[in-house]
């Protein structure tokens, strides 16, 4: 897909302050969010987005690089990013206009697949230097090839029971009933074991549906009664079916369940090999991913059109509906490395084949450039 140039530099630069504003501002204020794992779609294939050259002359004045320059245009490397539909591209939406408009720090190419196994496969290759994907998926990835930093989380706990005709009140209104989940989001299927566990919750049964798309279809089409989904799948069920309801929303349940350690789901990861060449253009592209995490949480109606122009969603509107729920915001350096490693000590003793059956050692994490 040719994103077309915007050649208005009045609108660019006002952008960009927005951005680093937004960005700084945020810092104080970190939270997690969460965000899906499928696409809405059922092709395999591999969309390439690619952007129009920058002429970005502006820089931001931090400790980390206080004695570089922001690349010239000459200088800026290309990254190619993959990406998965819903809320993990939310974030970049912001990135996606700054790049298509000459304003962020490096060049980028949004490469969109439709599983992660696609995105994971191109990264294990290099064909793509970074992704975002679900922080499971990661470390499983990170297991297996040692092939992936994280970078950033993007999002975390928006995990929702929906309802069509069933009445359900709270975790424990689960008994007797069933739950359709899809039987590849293995993250999904330990969360709701870990909160049934918690409140004694023996005899709800458990129904694979094939993927996320399935559950939304199901939904839709009312064969499907009670199922786990996230933001933005759970939008685009009640877009097609105005009887699905949000029977319940298991933040604070997966919180009580867990003893408070938070469930950070999307991520961004860079290529290892990708970020021995380029490490200072990676500083950059995290700069440039911050700021449009905090954009997308700020400014909702205009991630809404954003997402429906890049075609990340079928329409502004069920984005608009989608992104509160989805709780969007940025963690990176020490404070990533915190919340995802407190994440990981707890799956490796509820259920450690969600993460790989071992915790990443330290090179798993991308902290202060290294």
């Amino acid at each position: 897909i040719k994103i077309k140039s915007n050649t208005n530099f009045g609108r660019i630069n006002m952008i960009y302050k927005r951005l680093l504003l937004v960005s700084s501002a945020f810092l104080l204020t970190l939270g997690f969010s969460g965000c899906g794992q499928n696409n809405s779609t059922n092709s395999d294939e591999i969309q390439v987005v690619t952007a129009a050259p920058s002429n970005n002359e502006n820089s931001e004045n931090t400790s980390e690089d206080s004695m570089d320059n922001p690349p010239s245009n000459e200088e800026k490397v290309t990254i190619k990013l993959g990406l998965m539909s819903g809320v993990n591209s939310y974030v970049v939406t912001h990135l996606m206009d700054s790049n298509d408009t000459n304003d962020s720090y490096e060049k980028y190419e949004f490469i969109q697949g439709n599983t992660v196994s696609q995105l994971c496969e191109k990264l294990k290759s290099g064909e793509i230097d970074a992704a975002t994907l679900p922080v499971d998926v990661a470390t499983r990835l990170y297991n297996e090839t040692g092939k992936v930093k994280i970078a950033a989380t993007s999002s975390a706990c928006n995990y929702y029971v929906a309802s069509v005709g069933e009445s359900v009140k709270g975790v424990t209104g689960l008994a007797g009933k069933t739950l359709t989940v899809a039987k590849d989001d293995l993250l999904a299927k330990s969360v709701i074991d870990t909160i049934l566990k918690s409140q004694n919750v023996t005899n709800c049964t458990i129904n694979y549906a094939d993927s996320t798309d399935a559950i939304v279809k199901g939904l839709s089409d009312g064969s499907i009664k009670l199922a786990l989904i996230q933001e933005p799948f759970l939008s685009q069920a009640t877009a097609n079916n105005p009887d699905v309801t949000l029977a319940i929303d298991l933040y604070d349940d997966w919180d009580d369940a867990s003893g408070g350690v938070e469930l950070p789901t999307g991520c961004l990861v860079v290529n290892s090999d990708f970020f021995g060449s380029n490490p200072k253009a990676v500083r950059y592209f995290i700069k440039d991913f911050d700021a449009s995490v905090n954009m997308s949480r700020h400014s909702i109606d205009e991630t809404a059109q954003m997402a429906e122009r890049y075609k990340m969603v079928s329409s502004a509107s069920i984005a608009k509906s989608a992104i509160p729920g989805s709780s969007i915001s940025v963690t990176t350096g020490d404070k990533m490395k915190t919340t995802v490693s407190d994440f990981l000590n707890l799956m490796s003793k509820n259920d450690p084949a969600v993460i790989g059956n071992k915790i990443p050692d330290e090179n798993f994490y991308y902290i202060d450039g290294k």
